[in-house]
């Protein structure tokens, strides 16, 4: 059987690298990076269709399984079913099913899988762990307090039917975040204006234990690390469409085994480690804990999200116009050309 584990809870916009990956792998370290060949499977991929990319050889075991609450996050759009799942029956089911003798994949955060592997005391051949490049795992009352903020300032107090933390509409670069309603109410915002993703990029409501993980790294417990290529559209522009584009790193002999059955269908191409993770520290190094990290939790739940927000986590001013030494150089030499023209 194949096991999920998923945090639905955390709001942790990084998850959908992992439910990108996770699709595929059912279908010193190496590292690649890969997006899907197919466009439209990737726009579709983290959203209410992922189903459609198992590999047809998966879907062939009689005993492969997904477990419910993931199955209710990922195909039906709600993404509060998870909140009843929780880490220690997650683990302990794990190891019954493989002293079973069953398939499991056990996907999570880093330090869910050094958990994962610390009860379990020993490898198992039919394990396969996947963590992912964490940001940070984000308070989940903090998260829940924001789902009913939405609510209050955009549906008369609805409940979402889906949200999407990583919507794709305006490219991956940009890429926004989208809550829908029932009543066909609509909120969409780029990542760098949400007052949530703003406080969350800021490390306002991270746990406590995020300011010192001792995950961080590129090698690893897990058999493969799944994460965004931030830099791909400066350091490799050919393999960036805008539709987003993931590091793989493979840490054990099994996941090098594995690998080459997951290349039919990707892009893919092997990358220099220390290249790729260049633009995304989230990789290498805890996120520090903010000074108002504690003004913020204090005050979330009596004061408008937004306003706070605006306060401690204020939108990004835009980049001022820069100019290049090429255009000053040309600039200077035209200047000079013209002097000397008119002695």
């Amino acid at each position: 059987r194949i096991l999920l584990y998923g945090n639905g809870s955390s709001g942790n916009h990084g998850c959908e690298a992992i439910a990108r990956g996770t699709i595929s792998l059912l279908g010193s370290s190496h590292h690649y990076t890969i997006n899907s060949a197919d466009l439209e499977d990737d726009r579709k991929n983290g959203l209410c269709d992922i189903a459609s990319l198992v590999p047809a050889r998966q879907k062939q075991k009689k005993d492969f399984r997904f477990l419910k609450a993931y199955l209710n996050l990922k195909l039906k759009g709600n993404y509060l079913d998870l909140d009843g799942l929780y880490y220690l029956p997650g683990i302990k089911q794990t190891k019954t099913f493989l002293e079973q003798g069953r398939y499991v994949l056990f996907s999570g955060t880093p330090c869910q899988i050094g958990g994962l592997r610390t009860f379990l005391g020993k490898d198992y051949g039919r394990l396969l762990t996947v963590d992912l490049i964490c940001h940070g795992v984000p308070s989940p009352a903090v998260w829940k307090h924001y789902i009913q903020y939405r609510g209050e300032q955009d549906a008369q107090g609805e409940r979402p039917t889906s949200i999407n933390l990583r919507s794709k509409e305006s490219g991956w670069a940009g890429y926004s975040i989208r809550f829908d309603y029932a009543g066909g109410q609509t909120y969409r915002m780029p990542n760098s204006q949400d007052p949530y993703l703003r406080c969350f990029v800021k490390d306002l409501c991270l746990r406590p234990s995020c300011y010192a993980c001792s995950f961080k790294g590129i090698d690893r417990c897990s058999d493969f690390t799944l994460g965004d290529y931030w830099g791909v559209w400066s350091q490799m522009p050919e393999l960036d469409d805008n539709q987003g584009t993931s590091i793989v790193l493979l840490h054990s002999e099994k996941a090098k085994r594995i690998w080459p059955e997951l290349l039919p269908g990707m892009k893919a191409v092997q990358v220099d480690a220390d290249q790729c993770f260049s633009e995304n520290p989230s990789a290498l190094s805890s996120a520090t804990e903010p000074d108002d990290r504690q003004m913020f939790l204090s005050r979330y739940q009596s004061e408008d999200f937004s306003d706070l927000a605006d306060e401690l986590a204020p939108i990004p001013a835009p980049p001022k116009p820069q100019t290049s030494v090429t255009s000053i150089l040309h600039r200077a030499a035209h200047k000079i050309k013209r002097m000397l023209g008119n002695q």
